[in-house]
């Protein structure tokens, strides 16, 4: 039975089994599907749950890095460190690298090229004239005057002859009975060796393997590829499939889960709100609207019918003040140009004078 053609009921494909799987496969599925199911099961509502926490917070958790965690980074690790490397480690390093390339300068290399200048190369030069006297010429006196007349008169000559005898005494006493050991007795021997290892290999050996070679798959790789075959690719297709369907499953839990804890939050929370909003919040916000809407154009019209005239009043009576401290000409010549106000200091400039 299948769904619109996606597949079978429940989104679970049936893992495809091979022919001749054996009582085993058949024994082994089940329990193996429902192991599986208990164990992909929760492995599945705990990825789907981390997906949708991750994509609800990443805008925040981006916001919060960006805006929060950056600056406070950098006031609290990047500039102290800065400040420390710059104006404390730097310099301290420097100063340690001064003293001590001031200590190595002048508690090692100059004391070292002061003792050897003044120390081991005079004492050198004078070994070398001690070696030279005490050593090299008494050698060479005792060398041309004992040694080489010796060599030539004594050792030589007794050296040559015995070395002729040593010579003829491994010849004919070592290299002869050697050379008829390996002719007569060793040669003979290593071929009779030779012959019975060619014959043992040919006629003991060669059948052996040739018999080894046929046990060997038919004891070894046979029992092996039946194994594989009838026993581990079932087996190992059968757990495949299992996980395949657990997570499938799982998928479908997980949205069913998902689904109704959105129809429980849309029943519990979201209707009773969108209810309380339009029955409750929208005309006390509409009322509150007209209110201050009704209160701003009363405000402007009493703005405009109260405050306008006494504003005008206002300016009138500084006008009056100031040209009756400072005279006509005064206020015209500061006044800037001509018009309504200018008119209006004009007309009440004679009603002052008359009146003074």
């Amino acid at each position: 039975m299948t769904d619109g053609g996606r597949g079978p009921v429940g989104g679970v494909e049936k893992a495809p089994r091979g022919q001749g799987d054996g009582c085993l496969v058949a024994m082994i599925r089940v329990p193996v599907r429902v192991a599986a199911l208990l164990i992909v099961l929760p492995l599945r509502l705990a990825w789907d749950l981390l997906a949708a926490v991750v994509r609800r917070t990443d805008g925040a958790l981006r916001w919060v890095g960006r805006r929060v965690l950056t600056p406070l980074a950098r006031v609290l690790i990047v500039i102290p460190a800065v400040f420390l490397g710059r104006y404390v480690l730097r310099p301290v390093l420097l100063a340690a690298v001064v003293v001590i390339a001031a200590l190595l300068r002048y508690g090692l290399v100059e004391p070292a090229v002061f003792l050897w200048r003044y120390g081991c190369v005079p004492a050198a030069l004078a070994l070398a004239w001690l070696v030279r006297v005490l050593v090299l010429v008494p050698l060479v006196f005792l060398w041309r005057r004992v040694l080489l007349p010796l060599w030539r008169v004594v050792l030589r000559p007794t050296l040559t002859g015995l070395g002729r005898a040593a010579a003829f005494l491994v010849r004919y006493g070592l290299v002869w009975p050697l050379v008829a050991l390996w002719r007569h007795l060793l040669t003979p021997a290593g071929r009779g060796l030779v012959w019975l290892l060619v014959s043992l290999g040919r006629y003991v050996l060669k059948p052996a393997g040739r018999g080894l070679v046929w046990l060997v798959p038919v004891l070894v790789v046979a029992p092996l590829v039946f194994l594989w075959r009838r026993v581990l690719v079932p087996v190992g297709r059968e757990f495949g499939a299992a996980i395949v369907a657990a997570w499938r499953v799982g998928g479908q839990v997980s949205r069913a889960i998902g689904r109704g804890i959105g129809w429980v939050l849309r029943v519990m929370v979201a209707v009773p709100a969108v209810w309380l909003w339009r029955r409750a919040g929208l005309p006390v916000a509409v009322f509150l609207g007209a209110a201050f809407r009704a209160a701003g154009t009363a405000g402007r019209r009493l703005g405009r019918a109260v405050l306008r005239p006494v504003a005008l009043a206002a300016a009138d009576a500084r006008r009056v003040v100031r040209v009756a401290l400072f005279g006509a000409a005064r206020t015209a010549r500061n006044a800037p140009g001509s018009g309504p106000a200018a008119d209006r200091d004009t007309d009440l400039t004679p009603a002052s004078e008359g009146s003074g």
